[in-house]
């Protein structure tokens, strides 16, 4: 497999997901967790800023674009 020089994962371009902007993970864990009745998630009142923070840890040029239970 030949590769171009300069081109591999580390170079890839941004991507734009255009409907995946206003996706936001945060909510779709927090809310599977209380739906899964997570104890922690259900039974803690700090477990949402915990969460906040958990994902604020991730740099910037992370993205996750969808959460698969699976």
């Amino acid at each position: 497999m030949d590769l171009a020089e300069g081109v591999g994962e580390s170079s890839s371009p941004p991507r734009s997901f255009g409907s995946f902007s206003n996706y936001d993970v945060r909510n779709d864990v927090f809310n599977r967790l209380i739906e899964a009745g997570n104890e922690e998630a259900v039974c803690n009142p700090e477990f949402r800023e915990q969460l906040d923070a958990h994902f604020n840890r991730f740099p910037a040029s992370v993205s996750i674009l969808n959460v698969n239970e699976e």
